[in-house]
């Protein structure tokens, strides 16, 4: 009788050991820490964008630039030429490369000739109303933009190009425009040279033409205004690299809003916008590279980024220089703007034996200087070790709120009750709903090529 009580006391200890073992085999719990590719990747919706009527560039690049005047837009009363724009500007070839577009309409360019950006019809019906001008910028004729019959003209443009590109994923952002030299809002106004420049209660007619009919894209406005504020509307500095007119007037506006010296208006900061809203612009024309990239001036460059959060400049930008003694600056502030995305950290448990729910504790990082603007999905795949796909799924998630810095998450994955034992590997993917494919390479190492990391191993007991 004692040696049966023995061997069952034996028993029940062997028994329990093997329980305990199994359970915490279980609940261990692994960090890893993925490595960081150290590669300045080509992503969407940032960097520099040359001009989209020229091209192929130096550099790859994912976004292009247009300036379009509304006389080659619509040179005949109602009848909207898109496909000769889409000619000029090549949309065909720069969609085939997965480049998109910055779009920009304008009504007034200086030039060395004068010349009108308007249609002949539409100057003729608004009375030729307006200022033909010869200044400090160029040549030109600036309409007078609170007539009436051009804004009702400017709402029917806006309803009709709306229709064209509001759900094309290809248009990125469009930038207004519209209003002023080089649809930049704003109108020389010194001792020789006089241009009214419309009050908000104009203009404001015609943002709304674009939030009525653009409401699909990211908008941008060349400065603060309450209309932005309230719309979420991004903003572009077309003077970026000159410290002056970018810390001391562009940034200032934004932090601490400004009066419009054009009409005396008061208008608001718009100091953390650029947390849902793109901040763009372009290098300062009139200075040369080695004043923007040269080693001396480099430091504060970088600091104007930081300081701005921009995602691209155009289309004045170093991508037409070939071979440039500035590469390293170029792609060391590439490598800065807009958003770099990698996991950094992620905790889980490598075996799964009484459960088939898998819990991913991730540390994000985005080491660039913007979110990312689009409501992409973020997919976990479980993978098994021939590199099938036995599971996907989105993730609750928004990678719209991961700003610079740190971010952590947690994923709960169900994983389906018929996978069987064996072991399996998680990768990850950022979606391009357009294609429903991977559509965002992350700064970390990877042997794939799909755009899918891999971030984990398990197995199922």
């Amino acid at each position: 009788m004692k040696r049966k009580t023995v061997i069952l006391i034996v028993l029940i200890v062997i028994l329990t050991g093997s329980i305990s073992a199994l359970y915490a085999e279980q609940m261990q719990i692994v960090t890893e820490h993925p490595p960081e590719s150290g590669e300045v990747i080509l992503n969407p919706y940032i960097g520099f964008a040359p001009m989209a009527e020229g091209g192929p560039y130096t550099k790859d690049h994912s976004l292009v630039y247009a300036n379009i005047p509304w006389s080659e837009l619509e040179s005949s009363k109602g009848v909207y030429e898109f496909g000769q724009i889409e000619t000029k500007y090549k949309f065909h070839y720069w969609k085939e490369r997965n480049v998109r577009f910055i779009l920009r309409i304008i009504m007034d360019k200086p030039d060395q000739e004068a010349s009108m950006e308007i249609p002949e019809w539409l100057y003729e019906e608004i009375g030729r109303d307006g200022t033909w001008y010869d200044g400090e910028y160029g040549k030109g004729f600036s309409p007078n933009y609170s007539n009436s019959v051009l804004i009702e003209r400017h709402k029917e443009l806006l309803k009709a190009f709306g229709e064209r590109y509001n759900d094309d994923p290809y248009i990125a952002f469009i930038q207004l425009g519209s209003i002023g030299h080089w649809g930049e809002w704003h109108t020389i106004q010194n001792d020789e040279l006089y241009i009214p420049f419309p009050d908000r209660t104009v203009t404001t007619q015609y943002v709304n033409h674009y939030l009525a009919f653009l409401d699909g894209k990211m908008l941008m406005m060349r400065r603060p205004h309450q209309i932005a504020a309230e719309n979420n509307i991004g903003l572009y500095n077309d003077m970026f690299g000159d410290e002056n007119s970018t810390v001391n007037e562009f940034l200032r506006w934004v932090n601490e809003g400004y009066t419009l010296w054009l009409t005396g208006e008061n208008k608001p900061a718009m100091k953390n916008y650029w947390k849902t809203a793109p901040a763009g612009g372009e290098f300062d024309p009139t200075k040369s590279w080695e004043e923007i990239f040269g080693e001396k001036q480099f430091p504060d460059i970088v600091r104007q980024l930081e300081l701005s959060h921009l995602s691209w400049l155009g289309p004045h930008n170093p991508l037409y220089e070939e071979n440039s003694i500035y590469d390293h600056q170029i792609e060391k502030f590439l490598g800065k703007m807009g958003y770099h995305l990698k996991v950094t950290q992620i905790k889980y448990r490598p075996h799964l034996r009484f459960t088939r729910n898998l819990k991913l504790n991730i540390v994000w990082e985005n080491s660039g200087t913007a979110p990312f603007y689009f409501k992409w999905p973020l997919e976990v795949i479980i993978i098994d070790v021939e590199g099938n796909i036995v599971h996907r799924t989105n993730v609750d998630t928004d990678i719209r709120k991961w700003l610079p810095g740190e971010t952590a998450e947690t994923y709960m994955i169900n994983l389906p009750a018929h996978l069987s034992k064996g072991d399996y590997s998680v990768l990850i993917a950022i979606n391009d709903p357009s294609t429903g494919e991977p559509g965002v390479e992350l700064e970390m190492v990877t042997n794939r090529d799909d755009k899918r990391y891999k971030i984990a191993d398990f197995s199922i007991k």
